[in-house]
């Protein structure tokens, strides 16, 4: 997103602080509880959205050098992403042949050889098997048709993304369509991670991306919290397809009437939350500390269970270990309100629509963003019925 661009977002943030306002859909949505907390539903959308669809994996930061990889878990189905001699990544189950052990647990690190924990047998970064012992055990073994198997993984705009299904390869300038080059224009592919951390909770992994996807809640729920710096129900809203962009003002916006345009710098005043379907709540802000945080949200083993992982990234090089530990107080106080404030009501929440009283919810017209999401997940289970 340029520096004009930027400007115009704040415009539109003004004009609905003067008004008390925020952008608004056409209509309210009503839609049904039990997409909460029906097993038959949740099983269909980690099939659809989730094994299925593209998923975010990471920054090209997160695995920049040949044998660098990542792990993913988001669908269910454990992956490996690994980057090649040539630069290029690949992606595997990360299963072994043999027995099915998962082979790399960790989430990030450098393996040129990887070696099943369970029997040793070994593969290349390409995903071939390159070792197994005691080879008179297996006398017709084919190590050709033993290798990795191998699901799409595609890198563009410094994103990465990968499916769970093998099939075609993912084309991400379609997926993500005008969204892509804006977030090249942030410099997402050589940020670098800071820090890490996850919430496991009972409740249902719709309720964890809702959090993120309006700011009507703020002078009630976050009191003490976000709305000391945010306005509460004030928010700018553009669709891009399956995706959206946020933009929150800072209760310090108000400073900038008056002022000659080109003297905004509207990192200090707005906050952009990007929503990546299914799954992703991406957040840019600062212009002081220009900073990228990511919420990768995931169904857990059950309809009422999720995790939210939670990621800090810095877009440009922390200078001392005092930056970084400011850095991640500023993490902790973020995700203590994710977890004390957003997860605490929500599992409430989770509790009431379990028991089938409630029959539907009502998203405002103040609450588009919920709308879209909402209304794409029902779309995606109606079609596949």
């Amino acid at each position: 997103m340029n520096l004009s661009q930027q400007q115009c977002i704040v415009e539109r943030l003004l004009t609905l602080v003067r008004q008390r306002s925020t952008d608004l859909a056409p209509a309210p949505y009503e839609r049904e509880t039990l997409a909460y907390y029906d097993p038959a539903r949740f099983s269909l959308e980690k099939d659809l959205l989730f094994r299925r669809t593209p998923l975010w994996a990471g920054f090209s930061s997160d695995a920049p050098t040949p044998g660098d990889f990542i792990t993913h878990y988001d669908s269910g189905v454990p992956l490996l992403i690994v980057r090649q001699e040539n630069g290029e990544l690949s992606a595997y189950i990360n299963s072994c042949r043999h027995r099915g052990s998962r082979l790399v647990d960790h989430p990030y690190g450098n393996q040129r050889v990887i070696r099943c924990p369970y029997h040793g047998w070994s593969y290349a970064g390409c995903g071939d098997l390159i070792g197994v012992p005691f080879q008179q055990g297996f006398p017709d073994l084919d190590r050709t048709s033993r290798g990795l198997i191998q699901v799409p993984v595609a890198e563009k705009y410094g994103m990465i993304f990968v499916r769970a299904t093998p099939g075609p390869p993912i084309d991400l300038a379609k997926h993500l369509g005008h969204l892509g080059e804006e977030f090249a224009s942030w410099n997402v592919g050589t940020a670098i991670r800071v820090h890490t951390k996850s919430i496991t909770s009972p409740i249902n992994w719709k309720f964890a991306l809702d959090v993120f996807a309006e700011g009507y809640h703020f002078s009630v729920l976050h009191k003490d919290t976000i709305n000391r710096l945010t306005y509460n129900n004030v928010m700018t809203y553009d669709s891009f397809g399956r995706h959206y962009r946020l933009a929150f003002p800072s209760k310090q916006i108000d400073r900038l009437e008056g002022k000659p345009r080109d003297e905004w710098v509207p990192l200090d005043n707005v906050s952009f939350v990007y929503y990546i379907f299914p799954n992703i709540s991406l957040n840019v802000t600062g212009a002081s500390v220009p900073t990228v945080r990511v919420f990768r949200i995931c169904p857990g083993a059950t309809v009422g269970e999720s995790v939210t992982h939670h990621m800090l990234y810095s877009r440009v090089p922390v200078a001392s270990e005092k930056e970084r530990a400011a850095l991640i107080d500023h993490f902790d106080y973020m995700h203590n309100v994710v977890e004390l404030e957003d997860h605490k009501v929500a599992i409430t929440a989770q509790v009431a629509v379990a028991s089938g009283a409630q029959p539907t919810f009502i998203f405002g017209r103040n609450e588009p963003s919920l709308i879209q999401l909402h209304r794409q997940f029902d779309e995606a289970i109606a079609s596949s019925a």
